[in-house]
């Protein structure tokens, strides 16, 4: 699996369960301007603990994994979570 430089879209896993779409947004908008921001639930409405979120540009979603990803807690988490590239499905 590749990612193409133009790709601005990242996964985020190990949420905690609590975490709303604000929270997604305010802790990562200080790597670049956030255009879209989706937490996956079921069909319950209970969230799956990841979300997708899309940036303005690449740089910014670059900037946000090499900085968070297996390295930052949410607030009510048990481990850090991760994050990564979106994988595109075909």
């Amino acid at each position: 699996f590749s990612v193409a430089n133009g790709n601005t879209r990242i996964f985020i896993g190990s949420l905690p369960s609590t975490v709303k779409e604000a929270d997604i947004k305010t802790l990562l908008s200080k790597f670049g301007a956030v255009i879209d921001c989706h937490i996956l639930k079921d069909g319950n409405g209970i969230s799956k603990q990841c979300a997708f979120v899309q940036f303005e540009d690449h740089h910014s979603g670059n900037s946000a994994i090499g900085t968070l990803d297996n390295i930052v807690f949410m607030h009510g988490a048990d481990k850090p979570i991760r994050v990564s590239w979106a994988r595109t499905r075909f």
